[in-house]
């Protein structure tokens, strides 16, 4: 015996599932694929097919718009019709005024055959010649929104009316993403004069979108990081991108072709220093360090933008590897112990000063003082102790600078860490020197247990 839930269930099932009022009624149209709009990646392969493929759907109230497309698609010459759509690909633009819907779908077969639908609201309807009429009406709508055609669009324009036909069909385009589009293929021109890249390059600043114009800027760069002048113009333009993000992840992509001479090092590092994000800003320094590019002077300009990193951290991931990449000078020295010191991280100090001595030898026996410095006014007796080691166990210091560390030991408060590095100390002072070993004897007394000052002092008799 059925029950009342069992009889209701049942009849839904034939309303929704065999009934007449199965929401398929009537019959509509297949609907293409959505595919969803992508990126220019820098893969040639892919980015082909992403130029060609495009989905979007814009809603305000009961008014709709959407449009898809997989493929390459030619425009008539006077742009009412599509010409063509390369196999296998597919044409689809509806769009709803007061809840009352029309649309086109063309959809191309293996060879190319284009078949066409047209529907007004649900029922499909003779394609001539109303559909071809709306999709007429359409067509200046959907190319200026879209990008759809571009490449064949801006190749007919671009042989007829030059570079300043192109940049005044761009002018009528109303979205970042459309104009990016027609100006990565205006750009991508075979023979454009170098007065037509630097034209277009400045109408790159105007798109809104970060994305849109990274993504530009990326898959034009081989060609215009070359000249001296479209070199600088486009540094200018990737410095105008806002987001942090976008802007580092640009910078890193020109560097693996930008040839950085004087003028093209200012420009990097003044893009680079405008990163408002120390992690962005210093993921590219990195990046540009480990290039090995920068000569002295270049190098001098970077130092900088290493100063202008906030985070301890960050800053001194950036100085370990600068330290282990390059040769650094006296000039460069300088600067350099200027940024450790301002490090306000006993420990993030104690790394950088501990990889400076273990990498750069030589330069630090050279300015031992300077180093000995930055050692001293480090507070943690641990971290202190630790860089001392370091040093003392990478350089032979002479007997004035013997005296010098020796004179540094009372200022640390842990008269274990005193007491160690007093025992390291003795296995090489030179002991035939009165002046050293008074020195040492100092150090010792300011030890306070009687341990650890015993420790000291037997390890020199």
């Amino acid at each position: 015996m059925f029950t009342l839930i069992q009889l209701a269930a049942g009849a839904l099932a034939m309303i929704t599932g065999e009934g007449l009022l199965r929401d398929d009624y009537p019959p509509r149209p297949a609907a293409a694929p959505r595919v969803q709009a992508a990126p220019f990646p820098q893969d040639s392969s892919r980015r082909r097919v992403a130029q060609h493929t495009y989905s979007h759907t814009e809603r305000n109230g009961s008014n709709a718009t959407e449009i898809s497309y997989r493929g390459k698609i030619t425009f008539t010459d006077d742009e009412r019709d599509i010409k063509s759509i390369s196999p296998g690909g597919f044409f689809k633009f509806s769009k709803t005024t007061f809840g009352n819907t029309r649309s086109v779908l063309l959809e191309s077969s293996g060879d190319g055959v284009l078949t066409r639908t047209y529907h007004a609201g649900r029922q499909e309807q003779p394609y001539e010649p109303e559909g071809r009429k709306w999709l007429a009406d359409m067509l200046p709508e959907i190319i200026a929104s879209s990008g759809i055609g571009a490449e064949e669009r801006v190749r007919r324009i671009y042989a007829k009316k030059g570079v300043n036909g192109v940049l005044e069909t761009i002018d009528d385009i109303d979205n970042d993403h459309a104009r990016s589009i027609y100006l990565g293929y205006l750009m991508e021109q075979p023979n454009l004069a170098e007065k037509d890249r630097l034209t277009v390059l400045e109408k790159v600043t105007g798109i809104g979108s970060d994305h849109e114009k990274a993504n530009l800027l990326r898959r034009v760069s081989s060609a215009y990081l070359k000249g001296s002048q479209t070199s600088q113009a486009y540094i200018r333009v990737a410095s105008s991108i806002g987001s942090d993000h976008e802007k580092s992840q640009l910078f890193r992509h020109l560097l693996g072709s930008l040839s950085l001479n004087e003028a093209n090092t200012a420009a990097v590092t003044k893009a680079v220093a405008s990163i408002g994000s120390d992690h962005e800003k210093a993921g590219v320094v990195r990046f540009l360090l480990g290039q090995n590019k920068l000569d002295g002077a270049g190098l001098q300009q970077v130092l900088p933008v290493i100063g202008s990193i906030g985070s301890d951290h960050e800053k001194a991931g950036v100085l370990r590897a600068l330290l282990g990449n390059q040769a650094l000078t006296g000039t460069h020295f300088k600067t350099l112990t200027g940024l450790i010191d301002r490090l306000g991280s006993d420990h993030e100090k104690s790394g950088v000063v501990t990889h400076l001595v273990n990498t750069n030898q030589p330069l630090v026996e050279k300015h031992f003082g300077d180093v000995l410095g930055l050692v001293t006014r480090i507070s943690s007796d641990h971290e202190k102790g630790r860089s001392l080691a370091a040093l003392l166990a990478k350089t032979r210091p002479d007997d004035k600078q013997y005296v010098q560390v020796l004179a540094a030991l009372p200022s640390i408060g842990s008269d274990h860490e005193k007491g160690q590095l007093l025992t390291r100390l003795a296995k090489t002072i030179p002991r035939g020197n009165a002046t050293v070993m008074e020195a040492y004897r100092k150090a010792a007394k300011s030890i306070g247990s009687d341990h650890e000052y015993r420790r000291a002092m037997e390890a020199i008799e």
